[in-house]
């Protein structure tokens, strides 16, 4: 599923920058709250396979990307994004964990009326980059892999500036560790809701 979601996102990205002309560049910022998500532990060794699954907690997003508008209501970003929220891992017996995800993105949005002071607008993005988690009783490690997100959310143009309100959902990197004969796998997501302004 993260494979086909990766793939999927890459050709609307390619796509939107071969099929249109290139209009306005812009810088913008985001803050915003990761409200929810979840995350799935399986292990898997020669006495023991299974999964488990945690909620994520409260925590919050960082981003900035440079982005080029485009003719047709398409518009192509780059972007670097940090995530951090807490995991509920008190059923797992690992007592307090945090997940900070490091990630380098390249999106692709389509907007709707994008000539009007309220916009719409849908995305979809794919990166690489880290995830980090931090043991309150063993530690931190973190592992490196493929990410992908998907936007919604609308932009409002008042006095010269754009504000764009927003909602993210975020498949975070793999985490995977291997230890004599014993593999344990994170596959975390995260919704998040954020406020950005453009420059």
């Amino acid at each position: 599923m993260k494979l086909f979601a990766s793939a999927a996102a890459a050709a609307l990205i390619v796509a939107s920058a071969s099929a249109a002309q290139a209009g306005d560049t812009y810088a913008q910022v985001d803050a915003g709250i990761v409200a929810g998500g979840s995350y799935d532990l399986t292990v898997d060794d020669p006495f023991f396979s299974g999964s488990m699954s945690s909620d994520a907690e409260i925590g919050f997003l960082l981003s900035g990307r440079v982005g080029k508008e485009l003719d047709n209501g398409f518009a192509v970003e780059g972007e670097l994004l940090v995530t951090h929220n807490g995991v509920d891992a008190d059923e797992l017996g690992l007592g307090d964990v945090t997940n900070t995800n490091t990630l380098l993105m390249v999106n692709a949005k389509y907007a709707f009326h994008s000539d009007k002071d309220v916009s719409p607008y849908v995305g979809a993005g794919v990166g690489y980059g880290q995830s980090q988690y931090e043991f309150a009783d063993v530690g931190s490690d973190d592992d490196n892999g493929v990410a992908w997100q998907l936007l919604a959310g609308f932009t409002y143009k008042k006095d010269g500036r754009v504000w764009d309100f927003g909602y993210r959902y975020i498949d975070t990197p793999e985490y995977k560790i291997g230890d004599s004969g014993t593999t344990v796998t994170v596959e975390g997501d995260i919704h998040a809701v954020t406020l950005g302004v453009r420059f």
